[in-house]
């Protein structure tokens, strides 16, 4: 979920779930995608439809501490 806030946070932009994927690294696509979700679910990153059915991710915040 970091990797996925870090990088929507430096794009600077919104940016297509494909693209925040890509910008994240090398990784398993699963599990980027899962911290991808993970970031939506803690509220760091918001969610709309975008153009050709993309879903377009937005920097909200930085990631709650887990550790409170």
């Amino acid at each position: 979920a970091h990797r996925a806030v870090e990088a929507c946070k430096e794009a600077g932009e919104p940016l297509s779930q494909s693209r925040l994927i890509e910008r994240m690294g090398k990784g398993r696509r699963a599990l980027l995608r899962a911290g991808v979700e993970e970031a939506v679910a803690d509220g760091a990153l918001s969610t709309e439809n975008g153009p050709r059915g993309a879903l377009i991710h937005r920097f909200i915040r930085d990631l709650r501490d887990q550790n409170k």
